[in-house]
């Protein structure tokens, strides 16, 4: 199933919204940005430069929303 990671009221918000219309199956991760989430290890894996938001399909996983469209 396809991630989303993103934080509250952040640009995932669009990309969510974007799932929805297309009725994409997805799980969202809700990242705490205030508290660094975006910048632990496990983050960081998805984006190098811990930029939200992240999406990750398997083994496929893309960080920047302008380019998924």
């Amino acid at each position: 199933m396809l991630k989303l990671y993103g934080g509250a009221r952040e640009r995932a918000s669009i990309v969510q919204w974007y799932l929805e219309e297309l009725e994409v199956p997805y799980e969202f991760v809700l990242l705490d940005l205030q508290a660094g989430e975006q910048r632990q290890p496990e983050f960081l894996g998805i984006n190098p430069m811990g930029k939200v938001p992240g999406i990750v399909d398997g083994d496929f996983n893309r960080n920047c929303s302008r380019s998924w469209w």
